[in-house]
């Protein structure tokens, strides 16, 4: 994966599990990680760019990786 989007990820992970909401993942960090991969990859497929879809990835809510995670 991009180095952009993988420091997204990364970020993100970090933003989201310290938020108030992350609790939900304490336990279950790989789930968290797996679902802002699988939402990276849903926006590159769409044609996105690496940057679009950092940008993206910052403003996504806490419970989405979760949710994309059990449809995908």
């Amino acid at each position: 994966m991009n180095e952009t989007i993988q420091r997204s990820i990364d970020r993100n992970f970090e933003r989201i599990l310290h938020d108030g909401r992350g609790a939900a993942y304490v336990g279950h960090e790989d789930w968290l990680r797996e679902g802002l991969a699988l939402m990276a990859k849903d926006e590159l497929g769409k044609g996105s760019s690496p940057a679009d879809t950092a940008a993206f990835l910052d403003t996504v809510d806490p419970a989405a990786p979760g949710i994309m995670r059990m449809y995908l």
